[in-house]
């Protein structure tokens, strides 16, 4: 019986490696206090407009930032001799990840699987107008 326990814990031993390297590639695995984040796109048209959001990053368009996963920002875009706009972006649970979960935990689990979030609107694409010239 020794023998096939030995056997069976080498086994064991052995396939630890592989399912932490398959938890890395998936990226199944917390480090620590890890914030998760998602890429938030920005386009203009015509480009090179400067976007500030809320949170005081700055880029030129087109461009991306990384925002905590479950973040909100307000994003400005600005082109001189073009009117500013504004847009809100909210992250929030993609409908995929809602569905997975339901399926998998039946709805009533104690511990239902953590909802994947996705900025809305993501990507940002904004046409922007012209200033008119007053009248004189």
């Amino acid at each position: 019986m020794k023998q096939k326990t030995r056997k069976q814990m080498k086994q064991f031993i052995q396939a630890i490696p592989a399912g932490l390297l398959l938890s890395v590639l998936t990226g199944c695995v917390m480090v620590g206090d890890r914030v998760d984040v998602n890429r938030l796109f920005v386009h203009s048209d015509p480009p090179g407009a400067q976007v500030t959001l809320s949170s005081g990053e700055k880029g030129v368009t087109p461009c991306q930032f990384l925002l905590p996963t479950r973040g909100k920002a307000m994003v400005v875009i600005e082109k001189e001799g073009y009117e500013q706009q504004e847009i809100f972006v909210e992250a929030v649970p993609s409908i995929g990840s809602v569905v997975q979960s339901v399926l998998t935990t039946g709805g009533g689990s104690r511990y239902p699987m953590e909802p994947v979030y996705e900025f809305k609107p993501n990507p940002i694409e904004v046409k922007l107008k012209r200033k008119e010239n007053p009248a004189q």
